[in-house]
């Protein structure tokens, strides 16, 4: 098989190469501008398992880490939503079909657990920064308050906010930069991949024909000796003859 020279290979396929990565980030740019911007909103939460008889500090902290990763997975469902609703809070656009609604929600909602610890953060995105803060404080509003019934842990459970709501001043959704920095990335990578597939195929296909074309004249060569060989004679020797090409006397 013939070697490759990649960096050869790739620049004399530059402009394919180019072409496809500028299609790419260019469809990856019209789909993040056609979508809604939205606002984060962050708020930070400790939650605490206050520590019992017979209950060391190491576990009462394994206790306390669990207990914030079911909440995180609670706030997303839909009976946390509608106490987020109760609370007073109107005005947020999210579809009214159930199925969808609960899809919304999860989608505009994301929670995160600091590594081994009970140190929750809450994340609210929505295309306006005061209905995003306001939603991110009515989450702590039921977190604080009425969440008894979600963690059932009663006055042995603490939650406290510890970073209030922090609204960025710029949209975070979508990630333009970063959806830009991808398309690149996987542009140039798969269209670069797809360049030395095809010069592999095209190697393959000439080696598989140089074969069969070596294949045919072997075989031709064969076929002409045989023939060759079936149109000469050759006497044979026997022992019913004598040397000096005298016979035997039963021999006429």
């Amino acid at each position: 098989m013939q070697k490759i020279n990649y960096l050869n290979l790739i620049k004399s396929n530059w402009q394919a190469i180019a072409i496809t990565t500028a299609v790419l980030v260019l469809l990856t740019i019209i789909i993040s501008l056609i979508q809604p911007f939205e606002y984060r909103a962050r708020t930070g939460f400790l939650i605490v398992q206050n520590q019992t008889q017979g209950l060391d500090a190491y576990a009462a902290a394994k206790a306390s880490e669990r207990l914030a990763t079911n909440l995180a997975n609670i706030i997303k469902t839909d009976s946390f939503y509608q106490k987020v609703l109760s609370t007073g809070l109107n005005n947020i656009e999210l579809p009214e079909k159930e199925s969808a609604r609960r899809k919304a929600w999860e989608k505009m909602v994301n929670t995160q657990i600091a590594q081994e610890s009970s140190i929750m953060t809450v994340d609210v995105f929505y295309k306006d920064k005061l209905k995003a803060e306001k939603v991110s404080k009515a989450i702590a509003l039921v977190l604080v308050n009425d969440s008894a019934e979600y963690h059932g842990g009663g006055s042995s459970v603490i939650i406290k906010m510890v970073n209030t709501p922090l609204v960025s001043n710029y949209p975070v959704r979508p990630n333009i930069i970063f959806n830009v920095f991808s398309a690149l990335m996987i542009g140039l990578i798969f269209s670069s991949g797809y360049v030395i597939y095809k010069e592999y195929k095209n190697i393959n296909i000439q080696d598989e024909k140089i074969i069969n074309q070596i294949d045919k004249e072997i075989n031709q060569e064969v076929k002409s000796f045989n023939q060759e060989m079936a149109t000469q004679y050759f006497p044979i020797k026997t022992m019913l003859s004598e040397p000096f090409g005298k016979k035997y006397y039963f021999e006429n």
